[in-house]
């Protein structure tokens, strides 16, 4: 069979959103191991467990994302891909319930399972196309060899006994993630990084989308009070998503011929795993067993931890946005600001989360006037040029 040209392809498929969205249901159920209604805030194991598992499933997202990015061209095999994945990550999440795994077994065979089929598909890789170099051999070979080493320790996991077996599943993902970090063949240019940023904006999306819908589950309007906090809330998540979103749309350079893709994808993890915590914090906030020292301590830390990641991918600005330093000295301020805002949840936990979403929209705001004030009147949206300049006529 003759072999294909591998071309660059900047579009993202429906196959992909729909693949995203069986993470961010996953990303719900696999949040029910340290947030179990009627308990106190989770202990060192329980979050341990949660962060390897959720880590575990973003490698998975992160390994098809970048085989998609560089050597995907929506064929059946790849459509065949994601929609095994699909099945196997569906059975991964009956293995969450409650405050603890229930079958580790179940967890780690979909895991297996999942790592298998993505050798497959990315070892098929090096037989498709006719015009890839050497790096391109390079970049699948050290994928390869890296999921085939997490396969074999998946494989000792599930025969051992689960006081035995967990070491496997921990040790396999720190190797996943060094790869990514440290290998050189993950530092050469990706295929295409308007479609690698797109996949990373849809994700975010519905990990937003799912934390609005987590959130209203508790959300509480039978009184005056409760309805405020439940609007602060609301517009608490708002203004994060606001903060990613103006970046993602006006600031980011999506054009970039060569970039490191994985860093990229590394600091996107990172926001869907601070997002997952915050939808726990808030809920947290809301219940009156937990103490309020360590509830008010996850949600500032969360939250400032998503302000300095966000501020990170100013490396990513296009020319004229990168990082300054009043940039810099204004989101360390706001940063410091949330930390000094927890010392209110002592008086009442609402004031807290209404001066932080001030804080929020004040850095969206910021972003905003950034953006304003290094770009020419022609090339700003026609309704902002209005209110700058107040005047909304065109030249004949």
């Amino acid at each position: 069979m003759a072999k294909r040209i591998l071309r660059v392809n900047s579009k993202v498929f429906n196959i992909e959103v729909f693949y995203d969205l069986m993470f961010s249901y996953l990303i719900s159920r696999i949040c029910n191991v340290i947030d179990v209604p009627g308990k106190e805030i989770f202990g060192l194991q329980h979050y341990a467990t949660y962060a390897v598992v959720l880590l575990s499933v973003l490698k998975v997202w992160f390994d098809t994302t970048l085989l998609l990015n560089r050597y995907g061209n929506n064929s059946g095999a790849d459509n065949v891909c994601m929609f095994t994945n699909m099945f196997f990550l569906y059975l991964m999440a009956e293995g969450f319930d409650g405050d603890s795994i229930t079958n580790f077994k179940i967890f780690t065979l979909s895991l297996f399972l999942i790592t298998a089929n993505l050798i497959v598909h990315w070892r098929s890789k090096l037989h498709l196309y006719a015009n890839m170099d050497e790096e391109d051999h390079s970049f699948i070979n050290h994928t390869v060899k890296i999921l085939t080493v997490q396969l074999v320790l998946m494989a000792i996991s599930y025969i051992l006994p689960i006081q035995y077996g967990r070491w496997g599943i921990l040790l396999a993902l720190p190797i996943g993630i060094t790869s990514w970090l440290f290998h050189d063949s993950y530092k050469v240019r990706t295929t295409n990084f308007e479609h690698l940023t797109e996949r990373c904006w849809l994700l975010v999306i519905v990990v937003f989308g799912s934390s609005v819908q987590d959130v209203a589950l508790f959300m509480d309007s039978s009184t005056h009070q409760g309805l405020l906090a439940s609007l602060s809330v609301f517009l608490l998540i708002i203004g994060l998503f606001l903060v990613y979103g103006y970046q993602y749309e006006y600031l980011l350079d999506r054009q970039r011929d060569v970039e490191n893709g994985t860093r990229y994808l590394v600091l996107n993890a990172a926001i869907v795993f601070i997002l997952s915590n915050l939808t726990v914090a808030i809920d947290y906030l809301s219940r009156p067993e937990i103490h309020l020292v360590q509830k008010t301590t996850f949600f500032t830390l969360m939250l400032v931890a998503y302000l300095f990641v966000t501020y990170l991918f100013n490396d990513f600005f296009k020319s004229g946005f990168e990082t300054k330093r009043r940039n810099a000295v204004f989101r360390l301020v706001a940063c410091l600001s949330i930390l000094a805002f927890s010392l209110t949840a002592a008086i009442d936990t609402r004031i807290t989360i209404s001066l932080d979403t001030v804080v929020v929209y004040l850095v969206a705001l910021h972003e905003m006037h950034f953006r304003w004030n290094n770009t020419t009147e022609e090339e700003l949206p026609p309704l902002v040029s209005f209110f700058i300049t107040g005047d909304d006529s065109e030249d004949d």
